[in-house]
């Protein structure tokens, strides 16, 4: 090739020199083991998700880093390349045994960072390239994680729920909130258990355990809590409308999601034999008339065998139906509506016919 240059040592002002390029050899390529281990005990470690930066890429231009960490400290990698989309899946995971192999070049630099769930994330700079690179995971000072509160049966999110942690280890009780989209976030000491005690003015407490020994077991966390179907004295005439057993439409048998209420009454039923009750269904405005009346009294039958089952004697229960006839909302036929204001109809309600005194209402956790 030639270029013009006017540097000392030339014969004129500007002039013009040749130059010839040799082949540049390619960088040799190194297969390298990476071994994820325990800083503590060398224990190997699988399933840590390791990214791999050539940082002669990055000082080219081709690639933008960003590193984020998510509320369990799980560390997430964004490379953005100008040429192609975001790449956020690790380049190597390693194996049952800790294991990992990938090919570096000879001669380059590459930043490694590493993470995996209860360790803490890890980064490294590698300059000179061996057969074998390990990478020791400090663990997290606790294990960091989240869960969710829902209600039973419409499972929407309990904003405010508050969740005691109460630990095997005779520390201090941990006390976390839910926040608006019902998650509630724990950070835990790995040598205890905990047991878990939910509550929320106007829903029945619930109870949990945790296990920071078995983090598998922590990935999916949802606990949900009950309204309570009454928590006024109940006497005779008083009359308890269930909100949650709900039917599917054009169906008299209850879903498995919405009993729980059947078997309070259940138990209120079961610690005062005295007690006989109407159970009352209703159906929605979609269908025939008489044949939503006929559906209604076969809701309320199912009601009723559910809580035979549960050993209430049949003659304390009578069954009515009432169709569509009292509404609770706008949706009368024709009128378009959701299917949870639908559902919002097809309701059962309860009526005490006849109780011995007043019935103090308190349920079990």
């Amino acid at each position: 090739g030639f270029f013009s240059s006017n540097r000392p040592g030339g014969t004129g002002k500007d002039d013009l020199y040749h130059f010839e390029i040799s082949q540049i050899p390619l960088p040799a390529q190194i297969t390298a083991a990476l071994i994820a281990v325990d800083a503590n005990s060398k224990i190997r470690l699988p399933g840590v998700s390791i990214y791999i930066i050539d940082k002669a890429s990055i000082k080219s231009g081709k690639e933008e880093i960003s590193i984020k960490s998510d509320s369990t400290g799980r560390l997430d990698l964004v490379v953005q390349r100008k040429e192609s989309l975001d790449i956020d899946k690790p380049n190597a995971i390693t194996d049952i045994n800790g294991n990992a192999e990938t090919v570096f070049l000879s001669g380059h630099t590459y930043q490694l960072f590493a993470s995996a769930v209860g360790y803490q994330a890890r980064s490294i700079t590698i300059d000179t390239i061996s057969r074998y690179i390990q990478l020791q995971m400090d663990k997290e000072p606790c294990l960091k994680g989240f869960g969710y509160i829902t209600s039973r049966g419409n499972k929407k999110p309990i904003d405010g729920a508050e969740v005691r942690m109460v630990s095997s280890c005779f520390k201090d009780t941990l006390i976390s909130y839910a926040d608006q989209m019902g998650q509630f976030k724990y950070c835990l000491d790995r040598g205890c258990t905990y047991d878990l005690v939910i509550r929320k003015d106007g829903y029945v407490s619930g109870t949990g355990k945790l296990d920071p020994s078995k983090p598998e077991l922590l990935r999916n966390l949802n606990y949900t809590l009950m309204k309570p179907i009454a928590t006024e004295t109940i006497s005779t005439g008083s009359i308890i409308v269930l909100e949650n057993i709900y039917y599917d439409f054009d169906k008299a048998a209850i879903r498995k999601d919405a009993s729980f209420e059947l078997d309070q009454l259940a138990e209120i039923m079961e610690k005062h034999p005295s007690m006989e009750i109407e159970l009352i269904a209703h159906t929605d405005s979609r269908g025939e008339i008489l044949y939503n009346q006929k559906l209604s009294l076969d809701r309320a039958l199912s009601a009723k065998k559910y809580l035979e089952t549960k050993g209430i004697a049949a003659k304390r229960i009578r069954a009515f139906g009432y169709g569509e006839s009292k509404l609770r909302n706008r949706c009368i036929e024709g009128v378009d509506c959701s299917e949870e204001e639908h559902q919002y109809n097809r309701r059962t309600e309860v009526q005490v016919l006849k109780v011995d005194g007043q019935v103090e209402v308190k349920y079990q956790q």
